[in-house]
């Protein structure tokens, strides 16, 4: 009796060791170059602004792996649509005070040269103070979005 009830508790525990083994998070690292997102705002500069937050996201994140374009696997590209800068509040004597920027972002995910993710994002930050620095937090919200669609993408979860 008590073999028989230490054969099952052995069993039990084996089992479950192999379970837990099975829902392990992959690790293995998809290589990905980012092309410089093309531009098509009057916005100086953006271009260049985004593509260093996406690459620090995508060092960041730990999925992936930046790689030159020749070796990686995925090719990240896209454009800024849109940016517009509205004004939201205004003093007593017509003082602009606060302002929302909205940005409008497509990109596109390669895999051997086929299209295999394409998506639109809009992206929006009110401020007060600081433009540039609120810029920077609106870029990188963006490229934080985009690296979670592509994570979802690669993992299944689209």
């Amino acid at each position: 009796m008590w073999n028989v009830f230490i054969s099952l508790l052995s069993t039990l525990y084996s089992l479950l060791f192999l379970l837990s083994c099975a829902t392990l998070p992959k690790t293995e690292q998809k290589t990905i170059f980012v092309s410089l997102f093309y531009n098509e705002t009057k916005e100086y500069g953006l271009s260049e602004k985004l593509n260093m937050a996406m690459v620090d996201e995508i060092m960041k994140d730990g999925n992936f792996k930046i790689e030159d374009r020749e070796k990686a696997e995925l090719i990240l590209s896209g454009r800024i649509v849109d940016y517009k800068k509205t004004p939201l509040a205004w003093t007593e004597k017509k003082e602009i005070i606060e302002f929302r920027i909205r940005m409008d972002i497509e990109f596109e995910v390669f895999y051997r040269n086929n299209s295999i993710l394409k998506k639109r994002l809009t992206e929006a930050i009110i401020y007060s103070e600081d433009e540039e620095k609120e810029r920077g937090g609106l870029l990188n919200r963006i490229s934080r979005s985009i690296c979670n669609e592509l994570r979802r993408f690669i993992k299944g979860d689209k």
